[in-house]
């Protein structure tokens, strides 16, 4: 498998987890503690390459789910539609 390939595949991996918890603060957690640690190391994300660097992180409180996203390229920080125009531009 190409470097390339597999960079596509992690930034589309990265993509779908962003659209899947961009909204969770609405969510309702784990019930216990033990649940809701689980929970944050299962949904935890991290890829760092020369090129880029990308961390998604969901924390749990007793009433809330918290996601945050840091992405960036060539050490610049961008967004979610910067990253899925970028992973487009891979693509052709």
């Amino acid at each position: 498998m190409k470097k390339q390939d597999r960079v596509q595949l992690v930034m589309a991996e990265v993509i779908d987890h962003h659209e899947r918890f961009k909204n969770s603060y609405f969510w309702a957690p784990p019930v216990n503690a033990r649940g809701r640690r689980y929970y944050e190391e299962q949904n935890k994300r991290e890829y760092a390459d020369t090129y880029f660097t990308l961390e998604q992180d969901v924390r749990c409180s007793c009433k809330n789910i918290y996601y945050s996203a840091d992405f960036s390229v060539n050490g610049v920080q961008i967004n979610a539609g910067d990253l899925k125009k970028f992973m487009h531009e891979l693509s052709e």
